[in-house]
This record gives C-alpha cells, structure tokens and sequence, in this order.
C-alpha cells in the first residue's frame, strides 16, 4: 500500500507524537509498504532521522505568520498525492486542520488517528487574562469538530473512553454514528530494555544502591514535577533517592533544583539508550502529568517491567501494572507502601510487562494497524 501520514513533528524533534509517528511508519515501511511523511521543515533531519521513510518538509507552523503559497502547496499535495490511505495525526495542528479541506479531493482512504482532546480544556495562565482567550478559541475549534470529521472516512483512538477530558472526540463519533472508528494504542519496545543494564548507570551517575524512583518528563508545569518532588518528600523514605530525567533544564526546572532539596538529582539530554537504561535501575516510575493521553513514559515502564505510580490522567487507569493516584497525599502514600513492599512492586512489573508484549508492542500495534488499513482500503470510499 502507499500511505501517506501527517504530522506536525517528526524526528529529529524529540517529543510523543514524533515518536509515535516514526514507529508507526518505521514498522509499516518494514513491512514493504510505500511510506511517506508531510510534516515541519527541520533542518537538523538527516537520512538516518527518516530511514526508509520518504519525508516531504513544508515550512509551515499553523500560525499566522504562515506563507499562503505555501499553505495551497501543503493542500495541493494532500488533494493530488497518489496514496492509498492518508493518515493525519492530532487535533489542532496545521496538517490536520489544512487537510481537512483537501482530503474530499483525493480518492486515498482519510484516517484520523487522535493523540486524545484537548481543545476544550482551560489551561490557566500566570497572568490576566488567565488564558480565557486561548480557551474561547478553543472552544470554537470544538464547534467545528464535527464538521472536520466529515472529511475523515475512519478514526483511530487510543482508548474506548468517550469521556469529556481527553477523549471528546471519541464521544462526538459515537453520538453521530460516523466515520466508523477503532481503538488502537500506542506502543513501547520491549526488547529495549532486555539488554539495559541499570548497574552500570547507577555507577555512571552516582546514584548509589538504595531504591530509586523515576520520573522521566519535558520539564514543564503541564507535567508537573514539582507534585512529584513534594510527594517524594512528603514519602520520607530515607534511604530512597528520586531522579528526573527531562529534555533541557530551563526556568521552571531551575526553580525546583533551587530548593536544594536532598536525595533528588536531576538529569536532561540523555540519550534514548540511557533513559532506557534508567528505567532499567530504576524501582518505582512515577508520572505528575496534568494531562495526558496514553503517556508512553508509564508504557516504556511496563516494557522495562516497573511498577508504576501515575496521576489519573488520560487512559492510564487502564493500563496494568501500576497504581494511580488523585492527589500529592495518595501519591506520597503509594510511593511509601511500594517502596517497602518489592514483592508487591515486582508483581506490578510482571504484570506491565506481559501487557506491553502481549498488546503495546510496537509491532503488534502496526499488526493492527496493517489489518485495518487493509480492510479499509478495500471498500470504496
């Protein structure tokens, strides 16, 4: 099949979406597929960064800053390209919202796959007007979903959830009978910490041999590592040392180092074998998220076999191995009982990890995705 996917951000930008995208395509190209990806300029990608993926760039961003020219190219090759099916990935991004014009003009099968909702969601800022103009915005890119989703012949979502949170979209399908939808989640690679060893990045990085929670996250509020840092103190488990790992330290990182508080270290820019490698020393993962989806942190913690603490955010009650929490006092109290409790926590391991190789492995996600797409195109549109 050629498939063509979209997407606001691909490697070697270094976030979920990109991640998800190039697994997804990486798998399916593997598999003799016609692969081809529409996505941001970057001028750091190189050959390796795409693989046997073919990359068309447009210097678009979604704002207004944005060339009309070429804006009627990015519509102009979502109408003309010669695919099968046309996968756009995320709500609110410039190649889902550009094409939605342009999919009606090309015969390819249009498949949109949802990283979760958000555009009505107030996300309160420091400062007057608190953000309510973002919202308003927001809230009439709500009005206009339904109607986007005419342009769509299938949806993917990542949970059966219809909930208001994150998974509007997926109660919006589910009220107009239409497109048709699925439930296929993200994925992990197991096999990436078979071989990690922890030891060796204990010794790396002087963490010592008491018990150690992980929390791996873009340094952000939205992420919310100050929760994590107040539970993990408010835990007082003495001889337990916490390590957040994000991509760059900045304004708001620096803010939680100043306090100085003990027994916490802080990493950024690693690379993706030594973050695998800190999951492997790890005993606990802890996510602090406002927000999320189906976070591939907590999946990349049952691939590794790690139990798990999480805010209850997105899906993540769903998944095994792991216990969520609502507040900074629960958090604290998880992580103190599993801490002392490593039978309970290699129970939860056991259990993510026979998940992720039985459901959220990469290649048995593309399995599914190869079946519907197959199934789809089949049909005339």
């Amino acid at each position: 099949m050629r498939l063509l996917f979209t997407t606001f951000t691909f490697p070697p930008q270094a976030n979920g979406v990109a991640e998800v995208v190039a697994a997804q395509t990486r798998e399916l190209a593997a598999r003799g597929h016609e692969v081809t990806v529409a996505t941001s300029a970057d001028e750091a990608r190189t050959e390796a960064d795409a693989g046997a993926v073919r990359v068309v760039p447009f210097r678009l961003t979604g704002g207004a800053g944005d060339a009309a020219e070429e804006v009627r190219r990015y519509r102009r090759f979502i109408a003309e390209f010669p695919a099968d099916a046309i996968l756009c990935h995320c709500w609110r991004s410039w190649p889902t919202d550009l094409a939605v014009e342009a999919l009606p003009r090309n015969p390819a099968k249009a498949i949109l796959v949802s990283h979760g909702y958000s555009a009505h969601r107030w996300e309160r800022y420091p400062r007057p007007p608190w953000g309510l103009g973002a919202w308003l915005r927001g809230l009439a890119y709500v009005a206009r979903t339904p109607r986007a989703l005419r342009s769509f012949d299938h949806a993917v979502f990542l949970s059966e959830r219809r909930d208001g949170d994150r998974f509007l979209d997926h109660r919006f399908v589910h009220w107009r009978g239409r497109p048709s939808s699925s439930v296929i989640p993200n994925g992990t690679y197991p096999e990436r910490f078979t071989a990690a060893d922890g030891a060796e990045f204990r010794a790396r990085h002087g963490l010592g041999a008491g018990p150690l929670v992980l929390c791996v996250a873009t340094f952000a509020p939205s992420k919310n590592q100050e929760l994590a840092l107040r539970a993990f103190l408010r835990a007082d488990c003495a001889d337990a040392t916490l390590l957040l790992i994000g991509n760059t330290f900045n304004s708001y990182s620096d803010r939680l180092r100043a306090s100085g508080a003990a027994r916490v270290r802080w990493l950024a820019g690693l690379p993706r074998a030594e973050i695998s490698a800190a999951y492997a020393a790890a005993d606990l993962v802890v996510l602090s998220s406002r927000a999320e989806s189906q976070p591939l942190v907590l999946l990349d913690a049952m691939a590794a076999g790690r139990a798990f603490v999480s805010t209850d955010v997105g899906c993540v009650s769903e998944l095994p191995g792991g216990v969520v929490v609502r507040d900074e006092r629960e958090m604290a109290e998880a992580l103190r009982e599993l801490l002392r409790q490593p039978e309970r926590r290699a129970a939860l391991g056991t259990a993510g990890r026979a998940a992720c190789e039985q459901i959220y492995s990469w290649p048995r996600v593309a399995d599914r995705y190869e079946e519907l797409l197959a199934r789809l195109v089949s049909t005339p549109r």
